[in-house]
């Protein structure tokens, strides 16, 4: 209400992009086309707005295409993602196939933070129901545990780590391979240089054949 007197100009970024939302909801179309409408909001408000949108969509009853480089967003909201690599699909299908049955690669690293491991890295447990075509897997960092040390573990040195509330994310060194990312519910930071062992969740394994990309 305290912007109704106001002049396009004299709105904020934010605030012409919620109004032209608005606009275009309270025409009731058959389809709605949005490119990427919450771009210029903030991160508070970007976030109660994933909450709200959903709800605000569907009670419009329009058919809504929404454009959106942040895959949260298109989580919390698409009932059906198509993830686009160079102006063609690459995946499509609901929030949950894409993101734990990534088709390619691309978009398994694009949904979501995925680690990538050299198959001659892992323990030797985990890699030898993988095909001799295999050179690397991914996973997801919410699939690996720390775990007391243990013959079938993998032993890492912590680079970084981040408390962020409800978990926490650290980057660990397994030596030779780039950094992974691992998240735990354990409350706590992790001095840098601590040792940890790391145990991996075989079902969540995707195997990579060829080279690395």
């Amino acid at each position: 209400d305290h912007v109704l007197g106001h002049l396009p100009r004299e709105l904020s970024n934010g605030q012409k992009q919620r109004t032209s939302l608005a606009r275009s909801l309270v025409r009731a179309p058959g389809v709605l086309l949005l490119d990427d409408p919450l771009r210029n909001v903030d991160a508070k408000l970007r976030y109660e707005m994933r909450l709200e949108l959903p709800s605000l969509l569907r009670a419009s009853g329009a058919t809504v295409l929404y454009v959106t480089q942040d895959y949260k967003e298109a989580m919390a909201l698409g009932d059906r993602i198509v993830v686009m690599e160079r102006g063609r699909i690459a995946q499509a299908g609901t929030p949950q196939e894409i993101y734990h049955h990534p088709a390619t690669p691309f978009v398994a690293d694009f949904i979501g933070t995925m680690n990538r491991l050299s198959r001659r890295t892992l323990p030797s447990h985990v890699g030898a129901d993988l095909g001799e075509s295999v050179t690397h897997v991914m996973f997801r960092p919410e699939d690996v545990r720390i775990v007391p040390a243990g013959r079938h573990h993998l032993e890492a040195k912590v680079v970084s780590s981040f408390f962020l509330g409800d978990h926490t994310r650290l980057v660990v060194d397994v030596g030779g391979a780039a950094p992974l990312v691992v998240e735990t519910t354990e409350r706590r930071k992790w001095p840098r240089g601590e040792t940890v062992h790391l145990a991996l969740a075989e079902g969540a394994i995707l195997a990579v054949p060829g080279q690395a990309p």
